[in-house]
């Protein structure tokens, strides 16, 4: 009972957050700059909504986040696998240069395809898709992150996909084993999904937005198939 009560808490504080930031850029194009704060809440709340929705998983988990974190570290400080970025303070606190809710949304999206139970190139494509969708808008108006040299993708280099498809790979071949299904862990991932999608909208990201709601798609045709 605890552990539906405290689910059931932070699902209503993650969709306050949620529908407030998507609602934030639809009307008034951004996030108020007394309201930054809210973006790392949204994604540890989003990271705990995993945790909880799939207790038994937390191994994976914590073995997701920490090679998310490392891989961020090396790419952060050394240029590889992703390319030369830096980090701002919008998403802090920070570690060694690296938000911890960057390594938390690893978590958030390695936990979302281990849900899908596909071959696992095909999970690291799905990987290397969410970050189309994802890193157009937190590199340029969320300010997330700055890359050094603009790519052809948004501003975005074409080493960034290649370094998240090989990261991805690594992850999930670690992590063979098929965790338990866990609707929570699918809304959650697809929640961050519709959440940048609808906010690629409203600043005329329509490339992002239409592979963010593709890719939504993808948990619930997978399960028609089975």
């Amino acid at each position: 009972m605890k552990v539906r009560s405290a689910l059931a808490a932070l699902w209503l504080a993650y969709a306050v957050f949620w529908i407030g930031g998507v609602g934030g850029h639809l009307l008034y194009g951004g996030t108020p700059a007394n309201m930054r704060w809210t973006a790392p809440l949204f994604l540890a709340l989003a990271s705990l909504l995993v945790v909880v929705s799939n207790p038994a998983d937390w191994p994976a988990c914590a073995i997701s986040f920490a090679a998310g974190f490392l891989a961020e570290a090396i790419g952060a400080s050394t240029g590889y696998p992703f390319g030369r970025y830096s980090y701002t303070s919008t998403l802090a606190p920070s570690v060694f240069g690296v938000p911890l809710v960057v390594a938390g949304a690893w978590m958030i999206l390695i936990a979302w395809v281990r849900q899908l139970s596909i071959p696992v190139w095909a999970g690291a494509l799905a990987m290397t898709l969410f970050d189309l969708v994802i890193d157009p808008l937190a590199a340029n108006t969320l300010g997330y992150w700055k890359w050094t040299s603009a790519g052809p993708y948004f501003g975005v280099p074409l080493s960034n996909f290649a370094g998240w498809f090989c990261v991805s790979f690594l992850i999930l071949t670690i992590l063979r084993a098929r965790p338990a299904r866990s609707v929570g862990v699918v809304l959650t991932g697809c929640s961050i999904l519709i959440f940048f999608a609808l906010v690629s909208i409203a600043h005329h990201y329509f490339v992002p937005a239409g592979i963010g709601v593709t890719l939504c798609a993808l948990p619930w045709w997978r399960r028609l198939q089975r």
